[in-house]
């Protein structure tokens, strides 16, 4: 960038799916995953003090989903989802833990996610 801050992850991850519910109308899966991302931030110098500008962090994530859907109007398909996810930022440099430190942006965190999305076929001069 014109500023000088760029960076790149390297990552891997794996998941296992098993559906659990599968009917005419109905499908629902049960996702696991994990994965680790190694990130390297470059800085400019100017942030530089008493180390090198270069920011490394390891992420450590794995997560629980269920997602599925539901054919329940006539002519209408309701999706959702539901993820959990938990893991760990593992500041690995010392610049890292400098610059993360006032945002205290290392350590455990956890989030959980939803979305609920429903498509509905629509009849007469909209169709």
């Amino acid at each position: 960038s014109g500023l000088g801050f760029n960076g790149y992850s390297d990552n891997w991850g794996l998941y296992v799916t098993q559906p659990w519910i599968r009917t005419s109308r109905a499908r629902v899966d049960v996702r696991l995953n994990a994965g680790q991302q190694f990130l390297t931030d470059k800085y400019p110098d100017v942030f530089a003090s008493n180390s090198s500008p270069r920011g490394r962090k390891q992420v450590n994530i794995g997560s629980a989903a269920i997602t599925g859907s539901v054919a329940d109007l006539p002519g209408g398909l309701t999706g959702f989802g539901l993820v959990g996810t938990t893991g760990n930022v593992g500041l690995r440099s010392e610049f890292s833990r400098d610059i993360s430190g006032d945002a205290n942006s290392g350590g455990q965190f956890a989030r959980f996610n939803y979305q609920i999305n429903h498509d509905q076929q629509v009849w007469g001069p909209f169709s």
